[in-house]
């Protein structure tokens, strides 16, 4: 076993010291060309959704809702209004969703009217939510429910306040939270907030973040370091306590600097790093879903392209030089990001590849398949070519735990075994096999 381990442990180590390529364009009917996405939901492997801005190359600028339920192999898109700004968008399922929108005013100083739009018709339809009471000269910030009932809306008011509010039954009432004042000037920055489970978090112009426990009633606030607009942030978390929070130009888009937290954002110290977090307004810092890998994207002009991290932010690989927008997932089979084009109905998004970063299967040892794959948990191996009477079979999760492991026999070279694992949760595995003198894994997928 000893002798399994650290060959393991060595693949695993070749396999993250690879440049990964693995995002996958998929073409989106736009409504315009020169467009990319400042906000993206996936709702499964199969659906997602996202806002996309066109940039007005050719035609007039605007904003455009786009989907797809078959996985990425079609999209189809619809204009948004022309008047008005969305900052954050959420898609609870394939039909419902809310977006936080900043109507082109005109008739006050600040020129904007903060509201919320909600669709239960996957984006045909759109209602306001009027029972939510925005100041009229309010900035919206972003809205994000925790579920169907929980939710909570930021917003920036013209007299120096934070206006938050949360709901509790779907947004048919909207009460005050209980919000830190804000510095003289100090606002919110749009669609840059992180959420765990009750938490999240909300970074601001002048180098604070603001952190709810319990889902936007109470909040607290922090500095992370002394710096305002342009210079802005993001801010990603593994759990309610460990975070990243990475520093941009939001002008030139330069990096300067990631900080960390070991007490959910109370505190923060810099840290220096290696290798590029791409960052830029048009961009993202994201964690995979039950993984320890913190994706960041970037599209701006001078700085754009993919990269991750695996060490919190310490060391960072570029994955790609292309120009990436918003991201979101709900895990490596339904991760999607925008990605700029130039081009009508070529690109504008990518979806990973499944595979997750820095495990590759090991294709040079013995002839092995697994089938069905993916299975609802009970599925067939077979091997060929061993030179060792007995197999050590284990199964792993991405995290490294063992969920199954069992000695067999076998009595000549081709060796089948059908194991019945339906009590596992569905995901991603790995199937690991040695006979004494080689080894072999396989990923397989429990759906």
């Amino acid at each position: 076993m000893k002798k399994l381990l650290l060959l393991t442990a060595w693949l695993l180590f070749i396999s993250f010291s690879a440049k990964p390529q693995s995002w996958i364009t998929q073409n989106v009917n736009p409504m315009n060309d020169g467009y990319n996405f400042i906000c993206m939901s996936a709702v499964d492997n199969m659906t997602a959704l996202g806002i996309g801005f066109n940039y007005g190359q050719t035609t007039a600028l605007g904003y455009f809702l786009s989907k797809t339920s078959d996985g990425g192999t079609t999209w189809t898109s619809s204009a948004l209004g022309s008047n008005y700004f969305p900052t954050s968008f959420q898609a609870l399922s394939s039909d419902t969703a809310w977006i936080s929108i900043n109507y082109d005013n005109g008739s006050v100083a600040q020129n904007w009217y903060g509201s919320l739009l909600k669709t239960t018709d996957g984006g045909n339809s759109w209602t306001s939510n009027s029972s939510i009471p925005f100041d009229s000269t309010s900035y919206v910030d972003m809205v994000h429910f925790f579920n169907s009932n929980d939710g909570v809306a930021f917003a920036d008011g013209l007299n120096g306040s934070f206006e938050v509010y949360f709901t509790t039954n779907g947004g048919t009432s909207w009460s005050a939270s209980i919000v830190p004042p804000a510095l003289p000037g100090e606002y919110c920055n749009e669609n840059h907030y992180c959420v765990y489970a009750n938490n999240i978090w909300i970074t601001s112009s002048e180098g604070r973040v603001l952190h709810s426990t319990d889902k936007g009633v109470n909040w607290t606030v922090s500095q992370i370091d002394a710096f305002s607009f342009p210079v802005v942030y993001r801010v990603a978390f593994y759990d309610a306590m460990e975070g990243v929070a990475v520093m941009y130009d939001h002008n030139s888009n330069s990096i300067y600097d990631t900080y960390r937290t070991h007490d959910g954002g109370s505190t923060w110290s810099s840290q220096s790093y290696s290798g590029t977090p791409f960052q830029a307004f048009y961009g993202g810092l994201f964690i995979v879903p039950g993984s320890n890998v913190l994706i960041a994207n970037g599209s701006a002009e001078f700085v754009f392209g993919s990269s991750y991290s695996l060490d919190s932010g310490l060391t960072w690989t570029i994955i790609d030089g292309n120009a990436y927008g918003a991201i979101d997932g709900k895990g490596w089979n339904s991760l999607w990001t925008g990605q700029y084009t130039a081009t009508i109905g070529v690109g504008g998004v990518a979806k990973w590849d499944g595979v997750p970063l820095g495990i590759k299967q090991n294709e040079t040892a013995f002839n092995f398949s697994i089938s069905p794959n993916p299975s609802n948990g009970k599925f067939t191996l077979e091997m060929r070519n061993h030179t060792n009477n007995k197999l050590n079979i284990s199964v792993e999760d991405l995290t490294g735990k063992k969920v199954f492991e069992k000695d067999y026999e076998k009595n000549n070279d081709f060796f089948i075994q059908t194991l019945d694992l339906k009590n596992i949760c569905s995901g991603i595995y790995f199937v690991k096999v040695f006979d004494g003198e080689k080894s072999v894994f396989r990923k397989f997928i429990v759906e």
